[in-house]
């Protein structure tokens, strides 16, 4: 509990228990107590309490009432919604830019995507869904809506849930990383809507992946 002295309790807690279930430590299914994770992580139970309803409101937990939490199994339809809306969110933001696309965002960019593919090269799983995560917190800024950027960010918590999924660290998931290279390529060039169609057919690929990487692991909303 010690990562960040200036952050309130529960966030601290919210934030564990948000990595455990995104990287798959806690699965779809899986119960656990306030006072498990209080005695864990050495706090009270009301920080956890804070935590564990904000995560509800996320989607991410169901509070059972004296007896503790269990960890959401959300239907394929939702994972898909889920993965539908992302897309809609960067690539309509993108038509939000009205002054150029930032050339040190852009670098920003392309270093967080190569470091993701690096981590993907060396199965590092925990590191990948990092990268992945800042990237997309990262590329939606492109489109310079603060309110986007907003609605964007809490629509991640439904997303990295959704990331931590994919089981299969594979050469067809290092391709769709190369994608948002070549997305960035676009976009230095000013080809909007070249860069929107390329996202858009990525995360059709990018769905049909997920969708069989949960079948392949016998995921329960399947």
């Amino acid at each position: 509990m010690e990562k960040n002295r200036y952050k309130s309790k529960s966030e601290l807690v919210f934030e564990e228990i948000w990595e455990r279930i995104t990287q798959g430590t806690l699965k779809p299914g899986d119960r656990f107590s306030a006072q498990e994770i209080a005695e864990e992580l050495g706090v009270s139970r009301t920080p956890v309490n804070e935590a564990m309803k904000k995560m509800s409101e996320y989607g991410l937990i169901r509070i059972l009432p004296n007896v503790g939490y269990q960890v959401n199994v959300l239907s394929w339809c939702d994972i898909e919604d889920i993965m539908r809306i992302e897309c809609l969110l960067e690539t309509e933001g993108l038509r939000l830019n009205r002054t150029g696309f930032d050339p040190e965002l852009i670098g920003e960019l392309r270093e967080l995507n190569r470091k993701t593919i690096e981590a993907l090269t060396r199965q590092d799983r925990q590191d990948y869904y990092r990268l992945t995560d800042e990237f997309h917190e990262r590329f939606i800024a492109l489109a310079g809506s603060n309110i986007l950027q907003q609605v964007f960010l809490k629509s991640r918590h439904y997303a990295g849930w959704d990331d931590g999924k994919i089981m299969e660290m594979t050469e067809t998931l290092k391709n769709l990383l190369l994608e948002h290279e070549t997305a960035l390529d676009l976009l230095t060039e000013e080809r909007v809507q070249e860069a929107i169609d390329l996202l858009k057919a990525h995360s059709e690929r990018s769905i049909q992946l997920v969708h069989q990487s949960l079948k392949n692991s016998n995921y329960p909303g399947i």
